[in-house]
């Protein structure tokens, strides 16, 4: 009995580390993305939990149906008239686009906090949303 619950605390163990490896590599891809930018009117969320993510893929990329978005926990964020707790973005026309859905992904899975640089104007295509330039998710240290 005592090596079957050894094994298993062995799994459990193996399984964590692979948890904050996959994390701490998560951080390190988007360290480019949440590089200081030159945009003097950028608005940040600070941390929040990712409540939500998805995509609605339907239409041509640039257009409304190639829409990525997470729905994020507090209150709404974004420049005036476009505040909301939902943050979107382009996966085919935005810069690591993809992989910031792959990023995310997991960061929601795995509960983590992130924290958005947001564009500091309104979209024309998502005007009631604020797009996403960039992100920094927060592994917390174990």
């Amino acid at each position: 009995m005592r090596n079957a619950r050894g094994r298993s605390e062995m799994r459990q163990n193996r399984a964590t580390r692979r948890l904050h490896t996959l994390g701490a590599i998560c951080l390190l891809l988007s360290l480019p993305l949440a590089a200081p930018s030159a945009h003097s009117q950028d608005l940040t969320t600070g941390k929040v939990i990712l409540m939500g993510i998805g995509c609605n893929m339907s239409g041509p990329p640039g257009t409304a149906g190639s829409a990525c978005y997470v729905s994020i926990s507090g209150s709404a964020v974004g420049p005036s008239g476009c505040q909301s707790t939902l943050i979107k973005w382009d996966p085919h026309a935005t810069p690591n686009g993809k992989a910031a859905l792959r990023q995310l992904t997991v960061a929601f899975r795995a509960g983590d906090q992130v924290s958005f640089t947001l564009v500091d104007r309104c979209s024309l295509v998502w005007p009631s949303s604020p797009t996403m330039r960039s992100y920094l998710i927060l592994v917390p240290s174990s």
